[in-house]
């Protein structure tokens, strides 16, 4: 992980099981920045019992917003609600940084090209092997060089993380 930039507000949008990889994310960044850097995190899930990491994001103090389909905890609706917003209240000053399901990535990945903010997204793909062999987790990613304008890159091997400038959502 580069080192985080303290101009700008990391932003963390988590969604169900994306939450633990992005605490430790945002434990990372509040070492690494001194206390400098500015972490804000989205969490979101269908309902109260399947938000993830609540109290580990709360334990780290930093700006910790809970979205919930239902309203059942944090506010009702989504978080692509709530990154607006806070892409709003800091005029757009913004890393992002998202795991969770692939609706929410592509939507994530979807305002962030809209607004040039720098995103990264951890993919949620089926990895069966985890050794690249299979090739069931593949991700299709732009590359200027290939004659059909894509290849396709092993999640397991080539990722999680990939850049949202270079994902394509079919």
């Amino acid at each position: 992980m580069p080192e985080p930039d303290p101009t700008v507000t990391n932003i963390l949008v988590a969604g169900g099981v994306g939450a633990p990889p992005l605490y430790f994310l945002a434990q990372q960044m509040r070492s690494k920045g001194n206390g400098d850097c500015r972490v804000a995190v989205v969490n979101g899930a269908r309902t109260r019992s399947l938000l993830v990491a609540v109290k580990e994001f709360e334990s780290l103090g930093i700006d910790l917003s809970c979205t919930t389909d239902d309203g059942s905890h944090g506010v009702q609706g989504l978080v692509i609600d709530r990154l607006r917003e806070l892409l709003f209240e800091v005029n757009n000053r913004a890393s992002v940084y998202s795991c969770g399901p692939t609706p929410m990535l592509k939507a994530v990945s979807k305002v962030c090209l809209e607004e040039n903010i720098p995103c990264q997204l951890s993919v949620e793909t089926l990895m069966p092997c985890g050794l690249g062999v299979c090739m069931a987790c593949v991700v299709k990613i732009r590359d200027e060089f290939s004659p059909e304008g894509y290849v396709y890159k092993r999640s397991c091997q080539d990722g999680p993380v990939f850049t949202a400038n270079v994902i394509i959502w079919d």
